[in-house]
Parts: structure tokens; sequence; C-alpha cells
């Protein structure tokens, strides 16, 4: 066994860092300081607040709570101070403290939600704290932003996330998120640290996860650090709500496609919270054919049931658990076609505070994502892909002094992977394959100075089907702060992914298919570089955020078009059914953020170059952009509390068309030698562009507020004057000469929803 890749000068940069964190400790274990440790809460639900602000002023020390909601603050020389605790959208909170010579003093803080009046709200926040924070490329959506938008049919947190820099969905049809000119199988989405894959509905219309049931989504668009690994281009976060351990409360909403509702409560020393949601298309247009309405039918609907429960065993353990269940399921017997998938993923997990500076979380897990696809009946075409993720990890944090903030873990998985093909009852090809990953990590939060902060890291990773060697994934990560409102940062880091999705140029599915590497193919690699500036207009409560990126690109994959038709089972190796390709992806971004008062949300420029370099279906190399590549991207994402009682947003987006291949002619084909269609003869791929896209989204909330109980009302509008945008043409050679028609994206298209929660 040997390790690769062997650096020489990166790798030595990321060690001397590393000892150098060691090295310089011995002077912080002679003094004489106290520290400070805790939690900091909801004061109604009893929730972590992940991400608040705690200050020891005077001192000029402080701390941000970790997705836990725990924080440690040490190095307080021994005095009276006040303590500072802030987070957006909360009362802020001061106390006074003593802190005698080496006290370990163990306090949790309770905030209180602060309510938007009519006249607005100001929250000035302590800079100190957050500027301590290494947050390189990434971002923040809350629950409660996401809410406020406006949506199709309902609230969505991946919809959300399409209108951030950097950030560009495949369609208005699809959640699916492309992040700075990566796949969409790039991306690593867990949900409680739990990996989920292809987390969508109606090939991609609604993503999994119910917005009531989340607390937070933290996106990582890139030189993400030595904790995450796995995938080439982003991570994405989602953090569940734990559960109201003070009282039973819930919520429900009703929207045209479909209903949902939250419940939650305490139970013992802990909480428990339980979502539901399921469509009604089914069921509507069942008796809008009774009633002889319609005579359209759509057999489809799709659930979700999505939960959490916790145990606090003693001050310092916790347990919980954690679990999702999806699933579509279309059986349209007129068409003689069959569609059923979904995921299923549970987690349980300890959390432990072996002193108040070690802190850690373990998991076990098990998450899996099947498809099953048939048309035709017995003797019609078939396709199975399912993939299963059995998952040990342990995640430690050893807050050792103010100045060093280690974090180290390892993580563990056992993954099977099915795909088959048949038609006519005979196969077409398939592939099971078994593979074992392995990973370490250490990474070290250094501040060696007032201003600048430092996280060098070093990730290990093993994938034993695709190759017998260790590889070596170094992180570095830095932040250097102007003046007290103004920043500069830097990213750097090594990725690798040992598996991929079936990425077809020319015929994009609406269904990931996955599959792992093996031996004929190295892993896909990436090498991110990042630099940005960041600054906070005091005055205004405006906060801009640019940066610039660079990555390459490597061992990526596209379907081979001649592999479309057989006359003999395929042989199924990777290079044979897949061709290999590489690629570049850079660009600028610019985010200007309003995250307080009566007008909040953000507007967000985005100028991006995607290109692959490989064998196209000609089998000719050459240089292309991928279909999600958007040059030009602005958003614009608004709400105003016109009152207490009432809410306005609006949702604007104008980007560059997508890149297509323009079709030329067709031939027959055949599948086992049996004449079945038309094939299009295609020319340069993606070539050409699609026209520009716009569209404006509104969408208006009345609240009524009563004793014990509050409803909302909402009219939300979609594309409000009914841009045509293009997402794709359909030609047609029987005819000369041959007619090109236009499928579009979402028309006008209004719709009402009702909300309750008690």
């Amino acid at each position: 066994m040997r390790i690769t890749p062997t650096v020489s000068r990166p790798r030595q940069i990321v060690l001397q860092f590393l000892l150098s964190s060691f090295l310089l400790l011995g002077d912080a274990f002679a003094q004489n300081h106290a520290s400070l440790s805790g939690f900091v809460r909801d004061a109604d639900s009893r929730e972590a607040l992940i991400g608040a602000n705690v200050m020891v002023s005077g001192a000029n020390l402080g701390a941000a709570t970790n997705v836990e909601g725990y924080f440690v603050v040490n190095g307080i020389p021994p005095g009276t101070y006040e303590v500072t605790i802030n987070y957006i959208g909360y009362k802020k909170l001061r106390e006074k403290i003593s802190f005698a010579a080496r006290e370990k003093v163990v306090k949790n803080f309770l905030l209180a939600v602060q309510p938007i009046e009519a006249g607005g709200v100001t929250v000035t926040a302590d800079q100190e704290a957050a500027q301590r924070d290494l947050r390189i490329a990434q971002l923040n959506v809350s629950v409660r932003s996401i809410q406020s938008l406006p949506r199709v049919v309902e609230t969505d947190v991946f919809r959300a996330l399409q209108f951030l820099p950097g950030v560009t969905g495949t369609s208005d049809y699809s959640t699916a998120l492309a992040v700075r000119g990566g796949n969409t199988d790039q991306n690593l989405i867990t949900l409680d640290g739990i990996t989920v894959y292809n987390p969508s509905h109606i090939g991609g219309l609604f993503s999994n996860f119910i917005t009531d049931a989340l607390k937070d989504a933290n996106l990582m668009k890139g030189g993400f650090p030595a904790e995450y690994g796995g995938r080439l281009s982003s991570v994405l976060r989602l953090t569940s709500r734990e559960g109201n351990s003070q009282k039973f409360a819930g919520s429900a909403a009703i929207s045209l496609l479909s209903s949902q509702a939250t419940l939650e409560g305490p139970i013992n020393k802990g909480a428990w919270l339980l979502a539901l949601r399921r469509t009604y298309i089914d069921q509507v247009l069942n008796a809008a054919r009774s009633a002889g309405i319609t005579d359209f039918e759509l057999p489809y609907y799709f659930y979700d049931v999505q939960g959490h429960v916790f145990q606090d065993l003693s001050p310092r353990d916790r347990v919980s658990f954690s679990m999702y269940l999806g699933r579509d399921a279309l059986d349209w017997e007129d068409l003689t076609l069959v569609a059923n998938w979904g995921n299923r993923t549970f987690a349980l997990n300890w959390r432990h505070l072996f002193n108040h500076q070690l802190f850690s979380n373990f998991m076990v897990a098990s998450s899996r994502f099947d498809t099953k696809f048939g048309i035709g009946g017995d003797g019609g075409a078939f396709g199975l892909n399912e993939i299963l993720d059995h998952t040990f990890k342990g995640d430690l944090t050893y807050f050792l002094t103010n100045q060093h903030e280690i974090k180290f873990g390892f993580e563990a998985k056992k993954l099977s992977f099915e795909y088959r093909n048949e038609f006519d009852n005979r196969s077409l090809g398939g592939i099971k394959q078994e593979p074992f990953y392995a990973a370490a990590y250490l990474q070290d939060l250094w501040r060696p100075a007032t201003r600048l902060t430092v996280q060098p890291g070093v990730r290990l990773s093993y994938f034993n089907k695709a190759t017998t060697e260790l590889r070596l994934e170094p992180r570095l990560s830095a932040r250097y702060r102007l003046g007290d409102n103004s920043a500069v940062s830097a990213s750097w880091g090594w990725f690798n992914q040992y598996i991929s999705t079936v990425q077809d140029e020319l015929n994009p599915s609406f269904i990931d298919f996955w599959f792992s590497f093996d031996k004929t193919l190295d892993p896909g690699h990436s090498k991110h570089y990042i630099v940005g500036y960041e600054t906070e207009l005091a005055s205004s409560g405006l906060n801009l955020t640019v940066e610039g990126y660079y990555k390459t690109l490597h061992n990526l994959l596209a379907f081979r078009e001649t592999r479309s038709s057989f006359t003999q089972e395929l042989d199924f190796t990777i290079l044979n059914v897949f061709r290999k390709a590489d690629g570049e992806a850079y660009g600028f971004e610019m985010l200007l953020k309003k995250p307080l008062g009566r007008l909040n949300g953000w507007l967000s420029y985005s100028l991006a170059y995607v290109y692959k370099d490989g064998q196209t279906i000609n089998d000719l190399f050459t240089r292309y952009p991928p279909s999600w590549d958007r040059r030009h991207a602005l958003n614009v994402v608004a709400s105003y509390n016109l009152s207490r009682k009432w809410e306005v947003g609006i949702l604007f987006k104008l980007g560059t068309g997508f890149p297509y291949t323009q079709a030329s002619g067709s031939f027959e084909y055949d599948v086992l030698g049996e004449p079945r269609d038309r094939r299009i003869i295609f020319d340069k791929v993606n070539g050409v562009r699609y026209p520009d896209y716009h569209r404006l989204d509104l969408s208006f909330t009345r609240h009524y507020f009563f004793k014990a109980w509050q409803m909302d009302l909402s009219l939300n509008i979609v594309n409000l004057y009914n841009r045509k945008n293009i997402f794709y043409y359909v030609w047609d050679f029987d005819k000369n000469p041959a007619e090109r028609d236009e499928v579009p994206l979402f028309p006008f298209l209004p719709s009402i929803g009702v909300s309750a929660k008690f």
C-alpha cells in the first residue's frame, strides 16, 4: 500500500502549520486563566442555536457556537466581566460573571425571540466573536428567510439555495444544485450528518426535506475543511430541529399539490419531532374524473416522513435518533409505465463531553436510495438502481486554548451499488459493487494573532474498489481582519470523489443512477483556489462579500452515446461505458445582503466559466461547456414587512441561457437487433445556447394572530409577466423541412397556501 499523491511543498506547508499549532501550546498551559463554556438555546423551545456569538467584554475574547449550540471561551483573566450573547433574530442577552484563577465556569444561556414589529427592528451584532469564525465560501440560509419567499407551490430549501451566487439550478423543474461549475452529483448532502442521495421528488420539482422540520442549512461552496470529503464541489449540511422540550406544539400547511404537518413536544429529559407530507395529485384528479370534469389521470404521489428524538442522559451525554423516509410512486396502466423511487435514512448519535474542552459526536447511520423503472409490461424495458450506505463516524473537537481549536475524526462506509437494465426479459448490462470507504482527518483552527485566523488540515482517504492507495487531501484556509468591519480571506485544497452518477449531456435523466469508480480509472480529483473580501456597511446594515475562485476537475465521466444501442450484453467497466473528461471552472461572485429590518434579503451576481475537455459523441477530443453552464447570473431576493400582519416577497432571476447541442438530422437505431426508434444526429456538443432566462416571482402573506395559535394565508405568483423561458427543443425529422417545437419552463402560475402553527 502506498500513499498518493506524493506532494512536497503543499504538504510541507500544511504539516508545518500543524506542528507549530502544538509547539506554541506550552505557554498557554502555564497561564492562570479561567474559561467559560456551555450551550446557547432558544428560551421557548430549548433548541440549540447554531452560530450564536458569545463575547466576554473587556477581555476581548469570544466564540461562536457550533452545530450543537456549544461554545468554549478560554484564556479569561481573573475578574468580573459582562458576557454578551447575540444571535440574529433574538434579543441580546447581557450578564455579569465573575471568574477566579483557573476556574472552569459552565453556564447555559437562553435567548428570547425578537419580534419584528411594523416599525422594524434594529439589532446591533457584536462583531468580535463573528470575526474569529473562519467561513470562506460558506453561506447560511435560515428557515425563517425561506418561509418568507415566493414559492413554487410550497417552501423549499433547495430552491432558496438556487438564488445564491455560484449556485445554479438545472431548470425550473429541478431542485438539483450545480455549484461553481460542478456536476450535481459532486455535492455532499447531509441531514444530521447522514449522507442523502438524490433528495428530490417528481424528477426534482420538490426536494425531500420538510422545511418546518429543519433548523439550519449551511452551504460550503468550495475549499471546505478536512472534516468533509468524498465530493469535489460542495457540502450542504442540513440540521433538523430537535423538537420543543418545554411544551407540545405543531404546525400544518396546505397547498394546491400537497399537505404537511409537524408535531413536537417533550419526552422525559428530551424532546421529539415528527413531520409528515403527502401529495394528493392522484386523489384530486380521481375526484375530478368521477365528477366528469376531466379525463386526464396521473396516478402519482409522493410522501415524506422526517423525525428526530433525543434524551439527555446526563449534563454531558445526549443520545439522539434521526430518520427520514420518502417515496415516489407512479403506476400508469394506460402507458404500462411503472416507476418507484425513494430514500430511507436512520442515524443513532451519541454526543459526549469528556470535559469542558473535549466535545465529541459518534454516529452509526444507514442511508438507502433505490429506483425502479419499467415501461411496456413484461416484455418491455426495466431498470433498477440501488445504493446502500452504512456509516460509522466520530468527530471530536478539542478547545485547547483560545488560539487553538483542534478537530479530528474518522469515517468508515460500507457501500453497495446495484445497477441493472433489461429489455424483452434480456439483460442490457448491469453492475453490482460493494466498495469500502474510510477516512481520517485532523485540522486546527489557529489564531496566531488578533486579526489572523488560519485553518490547516489534512484528510487521508481510502477506497478499496478503485485503488489500494491511500489518498492525501491537504486543506488550508486563512482570514485576515483589515479593520473592525472588513476582512480578506483565501482557501486552497485537494478533493477526491469515488462515486458518480450517469452524466449524459444529450439525454439528461430525471433520476440519478449511482455507481462507484473501478480500477480502470482514477477517482475524480479537484483542486480549489479561492480568494475573498468581506465588509459590513454598518450605517446601512448591509454586508458585502466578493469572491474569486478557480478549480481544476479531473476524471469526470460522461456517457458514451455509442453505448445507447446494444447487440449484446454490455461489459460494464467504467471506460467501456463512459468517456473520461477533465475540466476547469473559474469565476467571480458578489453578494450584498441585508439580514435585518422590515426590508431584508440579498442581491447577488455571478460571472462563471466552466469547461470540460474530453472525447465527444463523435470520438473527437474537444473543449465544451457542460449543460448547466450559466455565464452571467443576477438574483434579487427580498422580503418586506408592510405591517405586523402583511408581508411581501419577491424573487427575480436573470441569467445567460444554458448551452445545448444542436440537432442536424436523425437515423434509425435498434435495441438487440430490432428496429425501435429514430436517433438524432448532433452537431458540436453544447455549441449553442438557449435564449436568456429571466423570471419574476411575487408573494403576499397575511398573518392572523390568535390567542394560542397563528395562521398565514399566502398568494404566490410564479413568472408574474409570463416570460417564455425554454426548457429544451424537440425536433420532428419526419417532416420536411424538419420542425422545431419549444418545451417551455414555468408559465404564469398562481397558487394559494394556508399554514398554521400552535
